[in-house]
């Protein structure tokens, strides 16, 4: 446990560590004279970002969830390995976010295998993959596959999530994508649906 230099607060997390080689709690206790040295407004940045991560992992719920997680840890992860690289100035900042990088590869771990130690939740799921129907029974049958299988579909409730990140939902289904994943509310509706 750390205690700030600033307002002696006691930390439970990774304090900001400043070029004076002193600690601090939050962005707001860090003193102005060690803001304007080069990277450090990088360091802070990154800084931000893993306390922003830490707060995540306590939301995460789904694993479309996790995997977002995964991305924004290995974005941030990228994105800082490119900056610690190049000139020789700011040394003392850009060792600080070498240092962070490991940090992050901790927070990853840790998103990673987060359904070790709790439950997600998820919903009953089917997958049609029509780039595998179509290669075995031919384009013409498949596409007329599709149309009798839509029809029939129209009367239930489900999100299609082809793609993981949430942004993509929709309520129908497109012959061509690669496969369709389509999230029902019941298991009895994902089984019918299934067997159609």
């Amino acid at each position: 446990m750390y205690t700030c230099n600033h307002c002696k607060k006691k930390l439970k997390n990774v304090p900001y560590m400043c070029c004076n080689n002193k600690k601090y709690c939050s962005f707001e206790c860090v003193p102005d004279t060690t803001i304007d040295k080069p990277y450090s407004f990088q360091y802070f940045n990154l800084m931000d970002g893993i306390r922003d991560i830490e707060l995540d992992i306590e939301n995460i719920k789904t694993l479309e969830d996790r995997i977002d997680l995964e991305n924004e840890i290995e974005e941030l992860s990228t994105s800082y390995t490119i900056e610690i690289y190049g000139d020789s100035e700011g040394l003392f900042y850009k060792r600080q976010i070498w240092l962070l990088l490991e940090t992050l590869e901790e927070l990853y771990n840790k998103v990673h295998n987060i359904f070790m130690e709790i439950k997600y939740a998820s919903m009953p799921s089917v997958i049609i993959n029509w780039e595998d129907l179509k290669r075995i029974i031919g384009e013409k049958n498949a596409s007329r596959i599709f149309e009798i299988f839509k029809d029939k579909l129209d009367k239930f409730i489900f999100d299609n999530v082809y793609f993981t990140w949430s942004d993509y939902k929709y309520t129908t289904i497109d012959f061509d994508y690669y496969e369709d994943k389509l999230k029902f509310a019941t298991m009895r509706d994902a089984k019918y649906v299934g067997k159609l």
